[in-house]
């Protein structure tokens, strides 16, 4: 389990589905990234192990993804804490964590 990877994958499935140019799927894509430099940051002065840190990192990269489709699609936000689990239940984890489904159940219910 390598955080690099996850945060390439992630970046590359919203590169691959959303329009950069539009202002605020870029915005969003900012959001994401400072707070998983603040999780990374906070985490990483805990007293936690590498795979606490982990789920914490992954939890913060990962945490709005239905935010992308609402805005693609110009919708309000809503419940994307609900959308974000089922996508992430239905595919996304798969694609970010390819070698396991052990912690799955932890992450999406974080993000729900």
């Amino acid at each position: 389990m390598n955080i690099n990877n996850v945060l390439r994958d992630y970046d590359q499935w919203i590169k691959s589905n959303y329009n950069m140019k539009n202002m605020k799927i870029f915005e969003e894509h900012v959001y994401f990234h400072s707070v998983f430099a603040t999780t990374t940051f906070l985490v990483k002065n805990m007293d936690l192990s590498e795979e606490d840190i982990f789920i914490a990192q992954t939890i913060a990269i990962v945490h709005h993804c239905a935010v992308f489709k609402k805005i693609n699609f110009s919708l309000a936000y809503g419940n994307h804490a609900k959308e974000g689990s089922l996508l992430l239940q239905q595919s996304l984890l798969k694609l970010l964590l390819p070698e396991t489904r052990r912690l799955d159940y932890i992450i999406t219910q974080s993000v729900f």
